[in-house]
């Protein structure tokens, strides 16, 4: 029976890390017990399930996980499979998303070149591919995709420059007489949207793309994967927003921008100029958006699921 590994989520490397010493710091004694409880709990589940498996292994597989615990245990885990070439430690094959995301994988799990992959595109993104091309003239709103900047302590957010921030985003749309969308990250703090304008609507349910997506022409963000599928779209123009207290020497949208269907805005007056020259920027960006679908996306044809079950289970499957 063939074997896969099939992804989970999107992989990049943006050289952006949570500072969790800063949340050690602020825990209380009582929380810093429980997680502390729980990691020593977790590493002696993961070790007794080990140690079962490989008891109750045969010959090869036995010996294959006894050498990669005597090496595991002295070396990181790129280290470890930079030095393990036994095949037991690979798939027969990798079902990836797209050839750049299958790069990730094939450079921290040391794979070999050539090594069998099946492309199937972003499973999560069908639901957004049937606006890829929308024939009627799109209305001129913005999306705002928020993320947890503030809430995860990243380059210097806090609640108070959050607030900030989305006054002034606010009031740009106002003086441009737009409406503003929000869609909130899982882990955003819903008070902070709580007193906003009418004029900005907070998208909460998905099924609340249907009344949104026709009627924007611009996204704007930070590092979100979910700016991916508007970026493959035709009638819309995407904007990183990288506007931070911090300045790391970091580009936390690093991984968007260098495929050219997205720019990069430092700061709001930037943003004004940009969104005062949107078909400019438009146009720029609409020509790297087939090479943006095939190398980060592989295909944007509401598909990628279908392709899946084609991969794990045949024809008669599709």
């Amino acid at each position: 029976m063939p074997t896969y590994h099939l992804e989970h989520g999107l992989r990049f490397k943006t050289g952006i890390h949570y500072k969790q010493r800063n949340f050690w710091a602020r825990a209380s004694d009582s929380i810093k017990k429980i997680i502390q409880l729980r990691s020593l709990y977790d590493r002696y589940a993961n070790k007794i399930f080990f140690w079962n498996t490989a008891k109750n292994s045969q010959r090869e597989a036995k010996e294959f996980l006894l050498k990669y615990y005597s090496i595991r245990k002295r070396n990181s885990i790129n280290t470890t499979f930079a030095k393990i070439k036994n095949p037991l430690r690979l798939p027969d094959r990798y079902i990836s998303f797209s050839p750049l995301i299958f790069d990730y994988h094939k450079e921290m799990e040391n794979l070999p070149d050539h090594y069998p992959v099946d492309y199937i595109g972003i499973p999560s993104f069908d639901r957004f591919a049937k606006w890829k091309k929308i024939l009627n003239s799109p209305g001129e709103n913005i999306l705002f995709i928020d993320q947890p900047l503030y809430e995860k302590r990243l380059q210097g957010w806090t609640l108070e420059y959050k607030k900030e921030f989305l006054t002034d985003l606010i009031a740009i749309t106002r003086s441009r007489q737009i409406k503003l969308y929000i869609k909130p990250h899982p882990l955003n703090n819903r008070s902070v949207y709580k007193d906003l304008r009418e004029d900005v609507i907070v998208i909460e349910a998905e099924e609340g793309w249907e009344g949104v997506i026709p009627d924007i022409s611009t996204v704007l963000g930070f590092s979100s994967t979910l700016l991916m599928p508007f970026m493959a779209m035709d009638h819309i123009t995407c904007f990183a927003m990288e506007i931070h207290p911090q300045k790391n020497g970091h580009s936390y949208s690093d991984f968007l921008v260098r495929s050219g269907a997205c720019h990069v805005v430092n700061d709001f007056e930037n943003l004004q100029e940009k969104l005062q020259d949107h078909g400019i920027w438009h146009q720029k960006q609409k020509e790297h958006k087939s090479y943006f679908i095939e190398n980060w996306m592989y295909c944007f044809d509401g598909k990628s699921s279908e392709r899946l079950r084609k991969v794990l289970i045949g024809d008669e499957a599709v």
